[in-house]
């Protein structure tokens, strides 16, 4: 008798919700992602894996920072992170969402 597993995958919508900062690579436009995890890990971060629903499909992300600001997000917060690891990884793989909400730009 084989053992039933369920699991419920949670699929999200991308982007950032406002007060909300998200550090991400999309793991299914890197070529070895396995190596990429370990090379993210390797240089700090600890990511948790994220299956985000986008118009051509699901993709599956790391997400390396989630923070959030109950007042207005700082200009250009995590852009030097995002552009160090574009230099690493193909850009396009490479995610900075920053919510901001309309009254605090």
């Amino acid at each position: 008798m084989g053992i039933k597993i369920e699991t419920a995958i949670q699929i999200e919508k991308p982007g950032a919700k406002p007060g909300q900062v998200i550090l991400a690579i999309d793991l299914t436009k890197i070529k070895f992602p396995v190596k990429a995890l370990s090379v993210v890990k390797n240089i700090g971060y600890s990511p948790k894996l994220k299956l985000v629903k986008y118009a051509s499909g699901v993709r599956a992300l790391a997400i390396l920072k989630d923070e959030r600001f109950e007042s207005s997000i700082p200009e250009e917060y995590l852009e030097e992170e995002w552009m160090k690891l574009q230099e690493i990884f193909d850009a396009n793989a490479v995610h900075l969402w920053c919510g901001r909400s309309a009254k605090n730009g």
